[in-house]
C-alpha cells in the first residue's frame, strides 16, 4: 500500500505551493515533512486526503477507500459538546463506555471527559483527538503540529503509540518539536521551493542541524 505524488503542481493565485513535486510513501514507516510555516505542508496533507486537488500531476492513494485520520492544529471538534459526546459522534457510537474510558485514562482525560470542549485547553482538545485516533485504528494517519500544547506524559504516551501503530499504518507527521520527532521517524522529506525531496543523511546530523542546513 502506497501514496505517491508524481510531477505535482499546485498554486493559489501567484503563490506556487508545489512545482514538479514528487513523493513516495510506503506502509510500516513514519514519515516527517520538514519546512517552515506557510510552505505548503497542510496543503500537501489535504491533497493526500482528497480535501484539495492538484492543478497538474497525479496523486496515487491506495488508502483513499480505507480508514484515514488527520489531526490539525485547528481541531475539528464540536465545542458545544463534551469530549465524550465528540468521541461517540466521530466513532459512530461503535465503542462502549469501558473502551472510551480506558483510552481516556491513558491520556489523563477521564476527569474532563464529560466537560464541554469549549472549556478545554489546546492540549486537552488534542488529547480527545488522540483518543479518537487510537479507537479508530486508521490505516492512514496524518498529524500536523500534534505536539503543540501536549504535556510531557502525553508526549511519552504518543511516542510509544506512534511506534506501535506504524506496523499497520502509514504515518505522516510534521511539526517544530524536532527532538520529539527525531526519536521516532523513519524517513525525512524536505519541502522547499515547491519541491519535495528525500534527505538521507539526517540521522547523522540530527533534525535541528538538517533544518538549519536547508532553511
Amino acid at each position: 500500500m502506497t501514496i505517491k505524488f508524481k510531477h505535482a503542481y499546485k498554486s493559489f493565485g501567484n503563490k506556487i505551493i508545489f512545482k514538479d513535486a514528487s513523493i513516495n510513501i510506503n506502509r510500516n514507516s513514519i514519515y516527517f515533512i520538514m519546512s517552515p510555516n506557510g510552505s505548503g505542508k497542510t496543503t500537501l496533507f489535504k491533497i493526500i486526503t482528497n480535501l484539495q486537488k492538484l492543478d497538474k500531476g497525479k496523486v496515487y492513494n491506495d488508502y483513499s477507500n480505507r480508514k484515514q485520520f488527520s489531526i490539525f492544529d485547528d481541531l475539528s471538534l464540536y465545542k458545544n459538546l463534551t469530549g465524550y459526546q465528540n468521541i461517540q459522534l466521530f466513532t459512530n457510537f461503535k465503542f462502549n463506555n469501558f473502551e472510551i474510558e480506558q483510552h481516556s485514562k491513558k491520556y489523563e482525560m477521564l476527569s474532563k471527559l464529560h466537560q464541554k470542549v469549549s472549556t478545554y485547553s489546546l492540549g486537552e482538545g488534542k488529547k480527545i483527538s488522540l483518543i479518537l485516533w487510537e479507537l479508530l485504528n486508521s490505516d492512514l494517519v496524518i498529524m500536523d503540529e500534534v505536539t503543540n500544547g501536549l504535556d510531557h506524559n502525553t508526549l511519552k504516551e504518543l511516542k510509544n503509540s506512534l511506534i506501535k501503530a506504524k506496523k499497520d499504518s502509514i504515518i505522516i507527521l510534521t511539526g517544530h518539536e524536532l527532538l520529539f520527532y527525531e526519536e521516532i521517524i523513519d524517513e525525512l522529506y524536505i519541502l522547499k521551493d515547491g519541491k519535495l525531496f528525500e534527505e538521507f543523511d539526517w540521522k547523522e546530523e540530527g533534525l535541528e542541524k538538517t533544518y538549519e542546513k536547508y532553511f
